[in-house]
């Protein structure tokens, strides 16, 4: 599936603010961490990678505006978070086109948590789950809003089929 279908199956999920109570311990513990998605993904494998498809102006969609508010221009970055040569999330995350926030334009194949999670005033605002049926698979995302410079960044990660997060023991995890 291309990039352009996997951004557009954002708009699918229903987003909920907890998650639910039947839902696998370890896909429980991905989705919840409230620590770097990054740092946890290289735990699992021998060679990490961020493939990034360029960073353009965007048009947010409708709930995305919602939550970031109304600025007259946006930022977005979508990428692929890889383990072992393997896609295990497509990322896509958006950003008001202000001053403070062009080093995120600049990021290349690094890792936007390792910015954030740098960052003395990190901090998670706000964190919202959900799901979609695609080809007879349940794939699980979280959205969460960061402040970066006191600038909103909405993070949206789905977790692809051969996410570590799907399967039952990952390294003691």
């Amino acid at each position: 599936m291309s990039h352009e279908n996997y951004s557009s199956l954002f708009t699918s999920i229903h987003w909920q603010s907890s998650l639910p109570v039947k839902i696998a311990p370890t896909l429980c513990h991905w989705l919840s961490d409230k620590g770097s998605l990054t740092m946890r993904l290289k735990s699992c494998c021998e060679q990490f990678a961020v493939r990034q498809i360029p960073v353009q102006h965007a048009k947010p969609y409708e709930y995305e505006v919602a939550l970031l508010g109304d600025f007259s221009h946006y930022r977005s970055r979508e990428v692929y978070l890889q383990g072992d040569g393997v896609d295990w999330i497509f990322a896509r995350s958006l950003w008001p086109d202000v001053a403070p926030c062009t080093v995120l334009n600049e990021l290349a194949n690094q890792p936007l948590g390792s910015l954030l999670f740098a960052s003395e005033q990190k901090g998670n605002v706000a964190r919202h789950y959900g799901y979609l049926e695609l080809a007879e698979q349940t794939l699980w995302a979280r959205l969460s809003i960061y402040s970066y410079r006191s600038i909103p960044v909405l993070v949206q990660e789905l977790f692809l089929p051969e996410s570590p997060a799907y399967r039952r023991h990952v390294n003691g995890q």
